[in-house]
């Protein structure tokens, strides 16, 4: 159960989006508008250009270009920030004690309580055994390259390493290309490392990318003999072969 914020799933033709059964500061707070922010699909929205408030109904009403092209399937969230570099309720010395200031203190103190609660609620976790960073099967954005050997390697990276495109974590490239004769399946590979593996390796014939596999008889079809059908398929296509070191997290 979330304290401060409630998401719909848009619906056609839905621009109205409730928020009564969150709960706002009253008189001597911040107006609403300034304790809410609502985002679409992770983007925040700015008010007045692309949502209204009605505070008699608690309803956001979701208006110009976001309106237009908002999609199915799209998240509309609403959430309270309470205001928490400052203090509403700033008490003197013979200060009268009224009802409402109590309340309204005691209010933010609980608001912003409740907001933590519903933050780490949505955080990136560990799993109970705190050995592994629980994902939870939902997909990430926003994430920096990886420039260590340790590191998450985004999306971007790995599109790029296929592409032959210089990331953050590429240090080394060796490309060797060859014309094929339609019987030659032994390549060699001049001024590779001696460690070089299959698993270094990205292989590809007229453009198909192949799958690399150990030489381990258990791990399946020797590379050679991968290279020796690739080559009888596509006669005198033109081989060529990219070797990648990385000081990253990517290797293939």
């Amino acid at each position: 159960m979330a304290y401060s914020r409630i998401k719909y799933v848009w619906q056609s033709g839905a621009k109205q989006f409730v928020y009564s059964n969150i709960q706002m500061l009253g008189a001597g707070a911040d107006p609403e508008e300034q304790q809410l922010k609502v985002y679409l699909n992770s983007q925040l929205l700015t008010y007045l250009t692309d949502y209204t408030i009605n505070t008699t109904t608690n309803t956001i009403t979701i208006i110009g270009f976001v309106a237009n092209a908002m999609a199915a399937g799209d998240i509309v969230a609403i959430e309270r920030d309470t205001k928490k570099d400052d203090r509403y309720v700033d008490w003197t010395n013979n200060a009268g004690i009224d009802e409402s200031d109590l309340d309204l203190e005691g209010d933010q103190l609980l608001f912003i309580a409740q907001e933590a609660i519903d933050e780490s609620n949505t955080a990136l976790r560990k799993t109970p055994s705190e050995t592994r960073w629980d994902g939870e099967n939902i997909s990430s954005i926003n994430c920096g390259p990886a420039v260590e050997g340790s590191g998450w390697t985004t999306l971007d990276q790995v599109n790029n390493l296929i592409a032959g495109l210089d990331t953050a974590t590429v240090t080394t490239t060796n490309q060797w290309c060859f014309d094929g004769t339609g019987s030659q399946v032994d390549f060699y590979l001049n001024g590779a490392p001696s460690s070089t593996t299959a698993n270094n390796l990205f292989v590809s014939i007229d453009g198909l990318t192949l799958c690399p596999c150990d030489t381990d008889p258990g791990e399946g079809v020797p590379f050679s003999q991968l290279l020796e059908r690739a080559t009888a398929a596509l006669q005198n296509g033109a081989i060529a072969a990219s070797s990648v070191s990385s000081t990253g997290s990517v290797i293939s």
